[in-house]
C-alpha cells in the first residue's frame, strides 16, 4: 500500500497462546454455582465507564458471582472511578472486585467473561474453551486506516466466533445470551475449538519453528 519493502512472512505462530494453551483447562471454582468475570478495555466508552451497573444488574443471580476486574491501566488512570466502583458493590452479596494483579486472576475459573473489546477475551476463550459476552461500546482503534487495507481484524471476526455480542444500551439482551452460553458451554467450545485450528500455525511449537527460522537464515547467511 505504502511502497515499502515487501516482508517475509514466517509461518510460525503465537508463542503467548502456546503459554495460555499449557496445560489442562481449570475446573470451576465451585461445581454448581456459576463464576462471571466483567473485565473492560481501557480506551474511553468502556463497560466500566457506560454500563456497568445495568450488566451486574442483568446478570446476577442466587446461583452466580460476579467477579469485576479492571484493566490494570483503567486502574492506574483512574482511581477515582476504581473507588466509586468499590463503594457501590462494597456490601453487594455475590459480588467480589478484583484488583489486586499481583495474585493469579480468577478468569482460569470463570464460566463466562464479560467484555468489550478487552484482548482478555481471547486468552480467557483459548485457554478455557468457555464463551465470552461482548458488549458492542465503540470501537478500539489504534490504526485509524484499518479498512484500507481490506481484511476483517480478528478483533471483529473472533466476537462472534467465540461467543455473543449485544448492544450496551439492553441489558435484557445481555441477561438472556449470557443464560444461553452458561447453559450450553459445549456448543461454543467447539466453535472455539475451530478457530483456533483456523487460525493459529503450529499450536505448541510456535516458538521452535521461529527459532528454526532464525537458526536457519543465520546459518544461511554465514555459508554466503
Amino acid at each position: 500500500m505504502y511502497g515499502l519493502k515487501p516482508k517475509k512472512l514466517v509461518e510460525s505462530g503465537y508463542p503467548l497462546l502456546d503459554t495460555l494453551l499449557g496445560g489442562e483447562a481449570p475446573a470451576r471454582a465451585e461445581p454448581g454455582k456459576k463464576r462471571i468475570m466483567i473485565a473492560n478495555s481501557h480506551q474511553p466508552d468502556n463497560i466500566f465507564d457506560t454500563c456497568l451497573d445495568s450488566l451486574v444488574e442483568a446478570l446476577r443471580g442466587e446461583d452466580r458471582e460476579i467477579v469485576i476486574r479492571p484493566h490494570p491501566q483503567y486502574v492506574r488512570r483512574s482511581p477515582a472511578k476504581i473507588q466509586a466502583i468499590e463503594e457501590r458493590f462494597a456490601n453487594v452479596p455475590g459480588i467480589v472486585l478484583e484488583t489486586d494483579f499481583s495474585k493469579p486472576s480468577t478468569m482460569d475459573r470463570s464460566d463466562l467473561l464479560v467484555t468489550d473489546w478487552s484482548g482478555i477475551a481471547y486468552e480467557f476463550a483459548f485457554k478455557t474453551r468457555r464463551p465470552c459476552l461482548f458488549v458492542d461500546t465503540p470501537m478500539k482503534v489504534v490504526n485509524p486506516e484499518w479498512k484500507k487495507i481490506g481484511i476483517v481484524p480478528t478483533d471483529i471476526s473472533f466476537r462472534n466466533e467465540t461467543g455473543v455480542s449485544v448492544p450496551p444500551d439492553d441489558p435484557a439482551a445481555a441477561a438472556r445470551a449470557a443464560d444461553e452460553m452458561l447453559a450450553n458451554p459445549g456448543k461454543f467450545a467447539e466453535r472455539i475449538e475451530q478457530t483456533l485450528a483456523r487460525n493459529f500455525f503450529n499450536p505448541g511449537h510456535a516458538g521452535e519453528v521461529a527459532g528454526g527460522y532464525i537458526l536457519d537464515s543465520l546459518m544461511e547467511r554465514k555459508k554466503k
